[in-house]
């Protein structure tokens, strides 16, 4: 369960970030193909955070849709799993342009 390793790396990122001072809110991008349940991370965070300066913050997730560009014909898609065929031509290769991004975007202290 590598969710509870990354609230706990996240808490460590803010806590050198702000010190001592009570964050408030917490926003986080995650697209589907970053390889996190997020419904894991969630249920996980306020376990990581407890005792911190995070404890009481408020975790916002921002969801990023996946988007792909087709090796073959160039066609630009939203695949839902790695292995979906390009709607335009049926072909299997292409580029990941977005959905894999795990960031912090924000603090709110």
């Amino acid at each position: 369960m590598h969710e509870l390793s990354i609230c706990q790396r996240i808490v460590k990122l803010i806590e050198a970030q702000v010190g001592e001072r009570t964050v408030v809110g917490i926003t986080l991008q995650i697209g589907g193909f970053a390889g996190v349940e997020i419904s894991s991370l969630e249920y996980l965070f306020p376990f990581a955070a407890k005792n911190t300066v995070v404890q009481d913050a408020i975790l916002t997730i921002n969801h990023v849709t996946s988007k792909a560009r087709c090796n073959d014909c160039q066609h630009v898609f939203s695949p839902q799993r790695r292995y979906d065929a390009c709607p335009e031509c049926e072909a299997y290769g292409f580029e990941l342009l977005a959905g894999d991004e795990l960031n912090l975007i924000s603090v709110s202290c």
